[in-house]
């Protein structure tokens, strides 16, 4: 006991290691895909802000009477502005999604990190085989994810 602290490890087996680097290249694989949905989702509320403003240039360029023009750009901003306010929604729960993978992927693969030596000597990999589990761990950040 150090610390105040109990640490009880298990050690795992090849097989167990490699299940858990393949749960967490599923989350690495989750958390990218998560972050192209929110790119897009992105580029959507660009979209819709740059058609709002296309719909006011284009009231203004027709010269609709003043309480048509301000009835069409009233509807159409409330439209414009209820879709982003509803895009934003999905890109705060796709960063949460996000944020959640991360922590889980990390997680497993700094325990994995830490591992490998001591599983490969224990079951007697070959210099193949280890490097092949260590390339496939490299792929993961080390800490938090800033970009890949």
């Amino acid at each position: 006991m150090e610390g105040g602290s109990v640490v009880v490890a298990r050690a795992i087996t090849g097989a167990e290691f490699d299940e858990a680097l393949g749960r967490a290249e599923r989350l690495l694989d989750s958390f990218d895909r998560i972050g192209a949905r929110a790119r897009v989702s992105s580029v959507l509320v660009a979209g819709s802000a740059l058609a709002a403003f296309l719909l006011l240039a284009l009231i203004v360029a027709t010269g609709l009477p003043a309480a048509a023009a301000v009835a069409v750009a009233v509807v159409g901003v409330a439209g414009e502005g209820l879709t982003i306010v509803a895009i934003l929604r999905h890109v705060r729960a796709l960063h949460a999604m996000a944020r959640r993978d991360e922590r889980a992927m990390l997680e497993v693969v700094d325990m994995l990190r830490e591992l490998l030596p001591d599983i490969a000597k224990e079951e007697g990999w070959g210099p193949a085989r280890v490097q092949i589990a260590a390339a496939r761990v490299s792929r993961f950040p080390i800490g938090r994810r800033g970009s890949r």
